[in-house]
């Protein structure tokens, strides 16, 4: 299973603010295959999935889960709600749109660490099987409007349907001992069908995007 780590501008933006001490104007993260939106209230939060790669060659790319822990340690103690719109992918590489369904994700907070997947580590309950999982979440066709052949995608009934990835994406609502004000601190996106370990710590990559985004920021405001 392929896991990456906060990084790219997003990260000098969110750093930024964190030294500066303002609140991000929006909370999202991304790996640049996958992207997650935060929307924080006292006492839960809502996240949205979303894939950005565009006709996965298999199912080792398509979204199995998101591991994350916040700026002030906050954590979720279930998950109260999940939607999605299921599409099912035929052997030739066409597919058909469902109706929307509870996606069969689990979630659970792991000494910490708040992961939410349908390929999970032990200790989360998730009403998906270990092996073959379906509902992972999958990036858009084709620019023919097909999917790749690919036995572990197209017309494999052990991992269909999946959930579309594209436009609204996937959503999920955690309940926890959030605020308006948490923010996410580190993540990992996982895919495939094998779950290996949590998010590592990205404190020291967070700290030098921020000064490096700060010196940036102190540059030109002394040149305006």
């Amino acid at each position: 299973m392929r896991k990456t780590i906060l990084s790219g501008l997003a990260t000098v933006a969110f750093c930024l603010a964190l030294i500066l001490g303002l609140a991000p104007q929006a909370n999202a993260i991304t790996d640049g295959t996958s992207n997650a939106t935060f929307a924080w209230s006292a006492g839960s939060v809502t996240i949205t999935l979303t894939a950005l790669n565009t006709d996965p060659a298999s199912v080792g790319q398509v979204l199995s889960g998101l591991s994350f822990t916040t700026t002030d340690g906050s954590v979720g103690t279930s998950l109260t709600g999940s939607s999605g719109q299921e599409i099912t992918i035929n052997s030739n590489g066409t597919f058909s749109l469902g109706g929307s369904v509870s996606t069969g994700w689990g979630f659970a907070n792991l000494s910490g660490t708040n992961e939410l997947c349908v390929i999970c580590p032990a200790g989360v309950n998730s009403p998906a099987p270990t092996a073959q999982p379906e509902h992972l979440i999958i990036g858009g066709a084709g620019a023919d409007n097909i999917y790749q052949s690919n036995n572990s995608i197209t017309g494999n009934g052990a991992h269909n349907p999946f959930l579309v990835g594209t436009g609204a994406g996937v959503t999920f609502t955690i309940a926890g001992n959030f605020t308006a004000d948490t923010r996410v601190s580190t993540f990992q996106f996982t895919y495939g069908t094998t779950f290996t370990n949590t998010p590592e710590p990205t404190s020291l990559l967070l700290l030098g995007a921020g000064l490096m985004g700060l010196g940036i920021w102190r540059m030109k405001k002394g040149q305006a």
